[in-house]
């Protein structure tokens, strides 16, 4: 540290020096200390972004073009391919976070939905909607699962604005409590709000993934929708196996995961890296769930298995 971190500073505030080649400088200063204010906007798909590198998902979307991206390529073409078979492309993001995945979507979508509670970082949805003058994507500022009611929200207090939960058990990463944010059973706001029926859901609410499909139970049921949802092995609050996930969906779905972890469940970090950077995508059929590490699992209906793309992204496709 004697070194090192006076060194990335000093590359840090060099004008002279190209953004990429800064990266890793800024990248160390955030092991030691708060991380410089770096404001800056960009394309992202043909939109106009305007972030913080100080945001995690922002640096991706900044240094790699986006945040996820092998997961975004996915969900359009699933999205996608279902739309050949006559079906509306609805896509709902419960726990949208900044809205990154929902700014993407939007250019693929008739109509997306963005579940978020947190004011801190919806805040920054409802910017991008309006800068780009966006209509087809409707913001809920509620949280979804499995009953009814207000529940305390633990707020994060450093740069990754993007772990906020309803869990306490988040103080110990620093999380403090804000007060209490409005919880709806997802099935009865479903119905309530007329919402059409949904192709394509995705799942990250930072450890309460089983509250929300156990109480979209009869919405799944339903519309059948393909489904990403973050699990984390190992957590109490979390899925304990496979046949725990697989039981909280309806018969007849086919669970795989990204390719960029190993079977132990350890990030498969040269694959990952190619991927960050390309945005390609291979699924595979999970069999058991590890001790450890954490996945985007895909459970898609049997019925769509043949049209749903399992490598990717679709030749010659590298945004909408």
């Amino acid at each position: 540290m004697k070194f090192l971190l006076p060194a990335s500073k000093w590359i840090w505030r060099q004008s002279l020096i190209p953004m990429r080649l800064k990266k890793s400088a800024y990248r160390i200063i955030g092991r030691y200390e708060q991380q410089p204010d770096a404001p800056f906007t960009t394309d992202f798909f043909g939109l106009t972004y305007e972030g913080n590198l100080r945001d995690g998902i922002e640096f991706a979307l900044y240094f790699y073009g986006a945040f996820e991206k092998p997961l975004l390529f996915f969900m359009r073409d699933a999205l996608t391919a279902l739309g050949t078979q006559g079906l509306r492309g609805i896509y709902c993001d419960i726990g949208a976070n900044i809205g990154q995945h929902a700014l993407f979507m939007s250019l693929c979508a008739e109509r997306v939905h963005a579940f978020e509670p947190f004011p801190a970082v919806r805040s920054r949805l409802d910017h991008h909607i309006s800068l780009n003058k966006l209509t087809n994507i409707t913001v809920h500022s509620i949280a979804l699962g499995d009953s009814d009611g207000e529940f305390e929200f633990f707020a994060p207090t450093g740069s990754n604005r993007g772990i906020g939960s309803f869990l306490a058990s988040t103080k110990e990463k620093g999380n403090v409590s804000i007060g209490k944010l409005e919880v709806a059973k997802g099935d009865d706001y479903f119905a309530e709000q007329n919402l059409e029926p949904v192709q394509l859901i995705k799942i990250d609410v930072e450890g309460l993934e089983k509250s929300v499909l156990s109480g979209l139970k009869n919405t799944l049921i339903n519309f059948r929708p393909v489904i990403v949802c973050e699990v984390t092995y190992g957590e109490i609050q979390s899925f304990q196996s496979l046949e725990k996930f697989t039981s909280t969906l309806p018969d007849g779905y086919l669970i795989y995961r990204f390719n960029t972890r190993k079977p132990n469940g350890k990030t498969a970090r040269r694959r990952g890296a190619r991927a960050k950077r390309t945005g390609n995508y291979e699924l595979q059929a999970v069999t058991c769930f590890p001790e450890a590490g954490q996945d985007d699992l895909v459970a898609i209906p049997e019925e769509h298995k043949h049209l749903i793309p399992l490598t990717g992204p679709r030749r010659g496709a590298s945004g909408p």
